[in-house]
């Protein structure tokens, strides 16, 4: 179901209870009203009843036989039949006239002394009701001839226990009533009605911009056209919405982009290897080639498929930490013999390049980390750095505590980084120099790697040049709390 039917349809029941309950409330109100006013009314009647029958023979035989008419006197003009305005009601309601249509005369012991509108033989109070209102005012109600009556009984001024007993009939309050239930119950009807029009209007604006949203990045997605989305002016909830939908379409244009620059080089990269172990395997197969040639052909063929393992490696690994994976487990390892299994196998090629290599540990240093990784992020280091050192210079291996830090620093006496590679240095697929890296096997992806494995062990990595010349490699891994002890 639509939001803007939900609202709508939610805040028609919201006005419909209160108007429900409203109309219960003012309808107790009336009622008690109308009803307050008849028996001020009554109570005038009652009065004048018991000082006409003050002058005659109060005390003596009964002088209704049967059905004498009301007194004129208690039916003259009606002083308490105006208008009834309620406190807090929109409108006033006009009185029922307060006619008196039964009338009697009772002593406390429930005869009837006088009566006028009924049957002398028919009291109209009960012998403990007269006890009760020989003594103070009661009010009952009570059908008379099947007509809902309100009785108001009280004491006759200066008698011995006798009861003026006035009616009158409660047919024009019920039908006062039941017209003003009609007309609430029409006018609630009609309020839910222009409750529920309002909030479908109010809900469809305020809801239009979502629409509107809704409607833009169907549109991005169906056309493939990344357009950032129209953000409303309004600086509400709607606005905020927008801006982080937009920045989160930024986001996944970002990396739609980056996973297809992604999958397009490393097609380009494995295609090149690839091509070249064709060619030494085609050439292999020619006839008449010499033994020479065919162990030369077979070791082209080796590195080129070292070289398409080494990158699948690197792409899976990649791979794995862009889907979330966990691609290291956290250890307490001393750094001094991990970094020297490390250097250690790299040792003959650096003899091969004339290149020394110096390691800087105590043996005291440790650190949270994973020895898989830390040999890999070691080989990619040292091979980049063996890639570019000069014969006679020396690739300096350093690990160290410094600050909260265990920082582990790889230098080199090579040409250094260009200022201008110095940012992308730990980008995918980045190169120095496109040519010289491609002539010495490189995909670009060495150093990703690296910041990929640093950032899996919780650490920072970054890339300069020295002042003397030569690159360096930074890494700083958080320093075990036990051995940083309490702040």
């Amino acid at each position: 179901m639509p939001i803007k039917l939900r609202l709508t349809i939610l805040f028609s029941l919201i006005t419909a209870v209160i108007v429900t309950v409203g109309s219960i409330l003012f309808l107790r109100q009336l009622s008690s009203g109308l009803q307050s006013s008849l028996i001020s009314g009554l109570r005038t009647k009652g009065y004048i009843l018991g000082q006409n029958m003050s002058g005659g023979s109060q005390s003596g035989p009964t002088r209704a036989s049967s059905n004498h008419q009301v007194p004129s006197n208690l039916n003259g003009p009606d002083t308490n039949s105006a208008e009834v305005q309620l406190p807090g009601l929109p409108f006033s309601v006009a009185a029922p006239n307060s006619s008196v249509t039964a009338a009697q005369i009772i002593n406390s012991n429930g005869t009837v002394l006088e009566s006028f509108g009924v049957p002398a033989s028919s009291p109209l109070l009960g012998v403990s009701q007269s006890n009760i209102a020989a003594s103070h005012e009661l009010i009952i109600k009570k059908y008379l001839n099947n007509n809902p009556t309100l009785l108001l009984a009280e004491p006759v001024t200066g008698s011995k226990g006798q009861v003026a007993v006035v009616g009158a009939s409660l047919r024009k309050v019920d039908l006062s009533i039941k017209r003003v239930k009609v007309e609430l119950t029409l006018f609630g009807a009609l309020l839910v009605l222009v409750a529920g029009l309002v909030a479908w209007i109010l809900s469809g604006a305020a809801l239009a911009p979502v629409s509107k949203m809704r409607q833009q990045v169907e549109e991005i997605f169906e056309l493939g056209q990344w357009d950032s989305l129209e953000i409303p002016r309004t600086k509400d909830e709607v606005a905020h919405l927008a801006k982080t939908l937009s920045e989160l379409l930024r986001r996944l244009e970002g990396s739609i982009s980056r996973q297809r620059g992604f999958v397009a080089v490393a097609g380009h990269e494995l295609r090149t290897p690839l091509a070249i172990l064709k060619g030494e395997l085609e050439l292999a197969q020619k006839p008449g080639r010499t033994e020479s040639e065919l162990r030369s052909a077979v070791a082209e063929a080796l590195d080129e498929t070292e070289r398409i393992i080494r990158l699948s490696e690197h792409l899976l690994l990649l791979a794995r930490k862009d889907e979330g994976d966990a691609i290291v487990t956290l250890e307490m390892k001393e750094m001094n013999p991990l970094l020297t299994r490390s250097i250690d196998d790299y040792a003959n090629v650096a003899k091969v390049h004339g290149v020394a290599l110096s390691l800087d540990c105590d043996q005291s240093i440790i650190c949270e980390t994973d020895e898989s990784a830390l040999r890999q992020i070691m080989a990619n280091l040292l091979g980049n750095s063996l890639r570019y050192s000069p014969s006679g210079t020396v690739i300096e291996i350093a690990c160290s505590y410094e600050s909260d830090s265990v920082v582990l620093v790889v230098k080199d006496q090579g040409p250094g980084f260009p200022v201008d590679f110095l940012p992308l240095a730990f980008e995918r697929f980045s190169r120095s120099d496109e040519h010289r890296d491609r002539a010495y096997g490189g995909a670009g992806l060495g150093l990703a790697i690296v910041k990929t494995l640093v950032e899996a062990l919780n650490g920072k990595i970054s890339a300069s040049n020295r002042k003397s010349g030569g690159a360096q490699i930074t890494i700083k891994f958080p320093i075990p709390d036990f051995i940083r002890g309490p702040n």
